[in-house]
C-alpha cells in the first residue's frame, strides 16, 4: 500500500513498532491476582512530549519503563472456561524500528549477544516495572518468556519496517487523496480493497472494512449477513 501512495505522490510513513514480550506463568488467574482487563498504563499526563520524545530519539532509553505506554493484557484470564493451572500474558511497548536496524541483514535466532542483551534488557525492565508492579502476585512463577522486536514483525508479517499497525495515521493517511487512493473499489473490476489500511487502524477497523468490501460486492449479500 505504502508503494502504492508513493507512486501517486502521496506522503505516507509506517505505524508505530512494538516490543512485544510474552509470559507464561504458573498457577490460575486467581492465584496470580490477574484480572481479565486491559491495562494502558502511561507514563504521566504530557502524553504529546512522550510520544515527541519517543519519535525523535535516535537510541532507545536507559530506561525503558520511560516508553511513553505500555499495554498489558492476561488473555487466559479473559475465558471464564480456562480451567487448566497455567496464565498467559502480553505487555507491548512502543519502539522505533531503527533502534534495530544494526540487526536487520542477520538471521532469524541468529543476530548475536548484543541483539539479545538488548532484549533481555527490555524482558526484565517490562516484568519489574510493570506485570510485577501491578500483579505482584505474579513474581517467581513466570515458566516462560517469549521475545519479539520490529525484526520479528518485518520476518513474520512482512510488514514494513517492522510496522505492527500498517500505514500512519496522520493528515496524509487521511487526506482526500489517499482516501481516493485506497476505496474500497480498485480500478481494476471487482478486485476490492479489503484491511485495516484500508479503513483505520486494528481489529475493529479490518471488521469494518470486510463490511464496506461486502457492501460494495453486494448488498443484498450483505443485507441478509446483518438479519441473519
Amino acid at each position: 500500500v505504502k508503494d502504492t501512495l508513493a507512486q501517486l505522490g502521496i506522503p505516507s510513513a509506517p505505524s508505530v513498532a512494538l516490543f512485544y514480550l510474552f509470559v507464561g506463568l504458573e498457577g490460575t488467574k486467581q492465584q496470580l491476582g490477574l484480572a481479565g482487563n486491559n491495562l494502558w498504563i502511561s507514563q504521566g499526563f504530557n502524553h504529546d512530549q512522550n510520544w515527541h520524545d519517543l519519535y525523535f530519539a535516535e537510541q532507545p532509553p536507559e530506561d525503558f519503563s520511560k516508553l511513553p505506554t505500555c499495554f498489558l493484557s492476561a488473555g487466559s484470564a479473559k475465558d471464564d472456561a480456562h480451567s487448566v493451572p497455567t496464565t498467559t500474558v502480553q505487555l507491548l511497548v512502543p519502539v522505533l524500528n531503527k533502534w534495530f536496524n544494526q540487526w536487520a541483514s542477520t538471521k532469524l535466532k541468529h543476530r548475536g549477544s548484543d541483539y539479545d542483551s538488548l532484549k533481555a534488557k527490555f524482558r526484565d525492565t517490562l516484568l519489574e516495572s510493570f506485570l510485577f508492579r501491578f500483579f505482584p502476585k505474579t513474581k517467581n512463577n513466570i515458566k516462560h518468556t517469549v521475545l519479539a522486536t520490529p525484526l520479528t514483525t518485518e520476518f513474520y508479517l512482512n510488514a514494513q519496517d517492522g510496522a505492527s499497525y500498517g500505514l500512519n495515521h496522520d493528515l496524509n493517511r487521511f487526506s482526500k487523496s489517499a482516501q481516493l487512493a485506497l476505496h474500497t473499489q480498485t480500478h481494476i473490476p471487482r478486485l476490492y480493497l479489503v484491511g485495516q489500511d484500508h479503513l483505520c487502524v486494528g481489529i475493529v477497523g479490518a471488521l469494518m472494512s470486510g463490511v464496506l468490501a461486502t457492501l460494495c460486492i453486494s448488498k443484498i449479500a450483505a443485507i441478509r449477513a446483518f438479519l441473519e
